[in-house]
């Protein structure tokens, strides 16, 4: 889901969890990662909406109050919220709009039909127009599927 999405969908549906943009500092912990960095950084096409400023080993300082890296990029439109206030405040939404959440239960596959989705659990199988997986959250056993869902592992 992009930062906009959660964004708008924090604001919209008041989700109490602290979401708000911070930038993001990330480490370089060598030369060698710091040069790989740069040129990642450069390479970025113009426009795009997140943006990366490298920061040399002589200003990380200022940035981080240390001089233990190599260097580093500030991700400056990361904007974390925090991930239990967030997911703890999604439920009174979702419901309201008659989205069914299944809480602790794995997906063991997902298969596009026709009408939507087949959802198989082991509480069983469900049907819905659209199925969202916490991308993080890939079932045990299970690979990358359609729509970045999962499928049982191949035989």
């Amino acid at each position: 889901m992009s930062r906009a999405c959660v964004e708008r969908l924090v604001a919209d549906e008041r989700v109490d969890c602290d979401f708000g943009l911070c930038g993001r500092f990330l480490a370089a912990h060598s030369p060698h990662a710091f040069a790989v960095m740069r040129a990642a950084a450069a390479r970025l096409p113009e426009g795009l909406p997140s943006r990366v400023s490298v920061i040399d080993r002589d200003r990380q300082r200022d940035k981080i109050g240390s001089d233990r890296c190599h260097g580093g990029g500030v991700h400056q439109y990361h904007a974390p919220p925090d991930a239990g206030r967030y997911h703890a405040g999604l439920p009174r939404p979702a419901g309201a709009a008659g989205v069914q959440v299944a809480a602790q239960t794995r997906a063991l596959s997902l298969t596009a039909e026709e009408a939507g989705v087949r959802v198989v659990t082991p509480r069983g199988t469900i049907r819905a127009g659209d199925a969202v997986r916490q991308r993080t959250a890939m079932p045990t056993g299970c690979r990358p599927g359609i729509g970045g869902g999962s499928s049982p592992p191949a035989a």
